[in-house]
């Protein structure tokens, strides 16, 4: 391989991972169609090139692999089972168009099978991310129904404990500085919190798993602006997912007056339907006794 073509492999692959990635501050959904898209033309346009064929190996490793070792390996390391499938299709993708470009050489076919793949992973993607996530969020079933003890602290360090919310019907909202789609659903979740914000028996909390050298005040400035309070954890993301039952961020939990978990899942992927949703389950917690404690629908069950 010459001087020339390793640039524009490398080039190639360093906007394959720039779109890839960044691509992600938008919704796990958007970023899933757009790397299908990216490395499809990324495996396109490189083995269209003559000078490459020799070498279609070692050009798929130097555009595949810095993607699949960062953004793969933090996925499976963070046990993040929602991304599997992001960085799944880039290789997918990328196959599918370096057999276009090696095969296909005549424009209209080309042409053809772009336009095919586009019309296909484009929608399909989105349908399939999207019922991907609602799977992969469903509440728990182990974690239902289990009670949870918990000390949190507020930004000037005095302590929040589980005993102490007793009675009260709990909503916490886990969160980190670093996702992109926690930090978006701040709207939605403040508007869930000043609902309730006057009611003495319902407790809204945003909950932040601080990032090593996080400081509170540092934290607390992502989240001007809005009325819901900031707890912290002292654990790490492993230790909190073990206590709290969770996967990964962001994840709601609502506790019922015993500190019992009865909703464990995503924020929602309407914003509106959120609200409305967990508003639901709040008034039925808030109606129980403290001993009865009927089971609540989960997502996709009958409202009837």
């Amino acid at each position: 391989m010459s001087r020339k073509e390793l640039f524009v492999t490398l080039g190639v692959g360093a906007v394959s991972f720039a779109f890839a990635t960044l691509s992600g501050a938008v919704s796990w959904v958007f970023q899933f169609v757009i790397t299908g898209l990216t490395y499809f033309f990324a495996g396109l346009t490189l083995n269209r090139r003559q000078s490459l064929v020799e070498n279609r190996g070692i050009v798929a490793l130097i555009v595949l692999v810095p993607y699949l070792l960062i953004y793969g390996g933090v996925s499976i390391w963070a046990r993040s089972l929602q991304t599997y499938p992001i960085w799944i299709v880039s290789v997918l993708g990328y196959a599918l168009g370096a057999l276009a470009g090696a095969r296909l050489k005549r424009r209209r076919n080309l042409f053809i099978a772009v336009a095919a793949y586009i019309a296909t992973v484009t929608p399909g993607g989105a349908f399939f991310m999207y019922h991907w996530l609602n799977h992969v969020f469903q509440p728990v079933d182990s974690q239902i129904n289990r009670t949870i003890h918990f000390s949190l602290s507020k930004e000037d360090g005095t302590r929040v404990e589980s005993d102490d919310l007793k009675g009260r019907v709990v909503v916490l909202k886990f969160w980190a500085t670093s996702c992109t789609a926690c930090i978006k659903e701040f709207p939605t979740f403040d508007l869930l919190y000043k609902k309730y914000e006057t009611e003495a028996d319902v407790a809204i909390y945003s909950v932040n798993i601080p990032l090593e050298d996080e400081t509170p005040s540092q934290i607390v400035q992502h989240t001007k602006g809005y009325s819901f309070p900031v707890l912290f954890t002292v654990e790490d993301i492993r230790e909190v997912g073990r206590r709290f039952g969770i996967q990964g961020v962001p994840t709601i939990l609502v506790l019922d007056r015993s500190n019992v978990v009865r909703y464990s899942g995503p924020l929602a992927l309407g914003d509106h339907s959120f609200v409305s949703e967990i508003s639901l389950l709040v008034e039925r917690l808030r109606q129980e006794s403290h001993s009865a404690r009927p089971r609540l629908q989960t997502s996709g069950e009958s409202n009837e």
